[in-house]
């Protein structure tokens, strides 16, 4: 996860230097006060509640095309079930954007991306891993909602993910929990669906306090169903350009 913190980070970045030096896009860094969800087909459940850190960008590098990029994610949270339980999260994805419509009220921009997601449990008796990364389709939209006042959106759909799951056992003979709750077989497709919705007040030229809310979920086979979700509310600050 650390990993995948530094090389989000590092494009962020690369893409604000090369963003503004085109004089279009923008960067957001957020507060995130999520909930993550780790479900199975026996009824066995994990919770955890973790705030984090995510970083967003979008660049038009063309009039009409550009890139997106997002990162989340964090470690250690107590699951509410059973404190020595942790559980942990990382979401790194890149979009390829084209500007489809665009009038003074309204922007439309159909993506094509790649994401990457990690979810990790740890416990006494061993540690379970999920790798999941697939490419996915959707929708950005921006619209003028009043005089400083803007409005964001994006839909994501993954019609098929990768999953692969990796357990390591530190007590012999003890069972845990947590395989209750991942794939039970080493490699599944999945699906999953995004949302995120936000609001932006230009408190000063090219800086604007944004809020909204992202919601994610993953959704195992129909024959050995199993779910993923992460959501929660957030609050930033973006940088125009």
């Amino acid at each position: 996860m650390k990993r995948s913190l530094v090389i989000g980070l590092v494009v962020v970045m690369l893409c604000t230097l090369a963003g503004a030096a085109s004089a279009q896009g923008g960067a957001t860094a957020s507060y995130v006060v999520g909930s993550t969800v780790l479900e199975a087909k026996n009824g066995y459940k994990l919770t955890a509640k973790a705030n984090s850190l995510m970083i967003q960008g979008d660049f038009l590098f063309t009039p009409k095309f550009g890139l997106g990029v997002a990162y989340y994610g964090f470690s250690d949270a107590e699951a509410e079930e059973n404190a020595d339980i942790k559980l942990g999260l990382s979401y790194f994805s890149v979009e390829g954007l084209y500007k489809f419509y665009s009038d003074p009220a309204v922007t439309l921009y159909p993506l094509l991306g790649y994401t990457s997601l990690t979810s990790k449990t740890d416990e006494t008796a061993g540690t379970a891993t999920v790798n999941i990364g697939g490419f996915k389709v959707g929708v950005k939209a921006e619209t003028a909602l009043a005089k400083g006042i803007t409005g964001r959106m994006s839909i994501g759909y993954y019609p098929s993910l990768s999953t692969k799951t990796e357990t390591k056992a530190k007590a012999a003979g003890v069972g845990s929990t947590k395989l209750a709750v991942v794939p039970a077989e080493p490699e599944q497709t999945a699906s999953a669906i995004e949302f995120l919705g936000s609001v932006a007040y230009e408190v000063a030229p090219q800086i604007s306090i944004d809020a909204g809310y992202r919601y994610l979920s993953v959704n195992g086979p129909s024959d050995d169903p199993w779910k993923l979700s992460n959501s929660g509310p957030f609050i930033g600050v973006g940088y125009r350009f």
